[in-house]
């Protein structure tokens, strides 16, 4: 199935626990869609994305909040990220890292610099190749994970980071 911009935006793929078995998808893990349909989406989540949730092989959760989002997390091969728009920022993302959970996602927006390849996820190009991403991330070290994104993306390093640009543009030097 190919993406659109339009599908929901935090995508779950393949919990850790899963058997791999024949009746999974390419990536050998099963997939969980969790995250929020507009009303002005509906139309096409019903007819291109709905009609593949089986209930084994890929499971709808809906929107999940706080709790709930952190257990898919945290038991999540990975967090596929498939959108094809110039994301701004993808708080998910920092989220699924935070979890100790790599992101799979395509080089649009903001991607290429929250998800480091190789290191916090893997970053692809096309549609097509996201599979590959998958199983490129089964076997990293997600240890490193909830470090690199406290160290990126935490309040206090955001805060520092916006004063320092802040006191430039102000001083004339940005």
């Amino acid at each position: 199935m190919g993406t659109d911009a339009r599908l929901p935006e935090t995508y779950l793929t393949g919990e850790r626990a899963a058997p791999r078995d024949s009746d999974r998808p390419a990536s050998g893990a099963a997939v969980a869609l969790a995250g929020k349909i507009d009303p002005v989406d509906r139309s096409y989540a019903e007819s291109a994305v709905l009609p593949h949730v089986d209930g084994v092989r890929v499971r709808w959760v809906g929107e999940v909040y706080e709790a709930r989002k952190a257990t898919l997390l945290r038991g999540a091969l990975a967090m596929l990220h498939p959108v094809r728009w110039p994301e701004p920022f993808g708080l998910v993302l920092v989220e699924a890292m935070a979890a100790g959970t790599p992101v799979v996602a395509l080089a649009e927006g903001a991607i290429p610099e929250i998800v480091e390849h190789g290191v916090t996820g893997w970053v692809g190009h096309d549609p097509e190749d996201l599979a590959t991403g998958v199983r490129e991330v089964a076997d990293m070290d997600r240890a490193p994970l909830p470090g690199i994104a406290a160290r990126r993306f935490s309040p206090a390093r955001m805060t520092t980071g916006y004063e320092g640009l802040y006191d430039r543009l102000l001083d004339g030097r940005a």
